[in-house]
């Protein structure tokens, strides 16, 4: 089974979503959340701090653990971050950054099924702030 940590960065209402490059072997030119595989040996938390900064730029103060996703052979670890607000650099394996409102993101940008699920819930926890 393969095994990932992504983290959800939400500042003033804005998502920071990375889109995937057409060489990217799955889900190319849909947008995600910075994260990546574990590699052998490798915790669920430092997978998410070592390929968020990778992915991003960005290095992350805190986490929170919000859920998972599991799909096939596939499980996925979801971290609601806080990072240092660094200029984002983006690795070969993106295209484009955003930092956009979380329901302009849903109505208006291609995401897998997990990014989707996590984004709902982002946006259902931030009601009334």
């Amino acid at each position: 089974m393969k095994k990932a940590s992504v983290g959800v960065c939400v500042r003033d209402g804005k998502v920071l979503l990375l889109r995937r490059s057409v060489t990217a072997p799955s889900y190319a030119g849909y947008m995600s959340f910075p994260g990546g595989h574990l590699e052998e040996g490798e915790s669920f938390e430092n997978a998410l701090i070592r390929e968020y900064r990778e992915e991003s730029n960005r290095d992350i103060i805190s986490y929170e653990y919000m859920g998972y996703y599991a799909k096939d052979d596939v499980y996925i670890k979801v971290y609601r971050v806080t990072d240092d607000q660094t200029p984002v650099i983006i690795s070969d394996e993106h295209d484009l950054f955003v930092e956009m409102d979380i329901s302009k993101a849903l109505d208006n940008l291609p995401l897998g099924a997990m990014t989707r699920k996590f984004l709902l819930i982002e946006k259902e926890s931030n009601k009334g702030i």
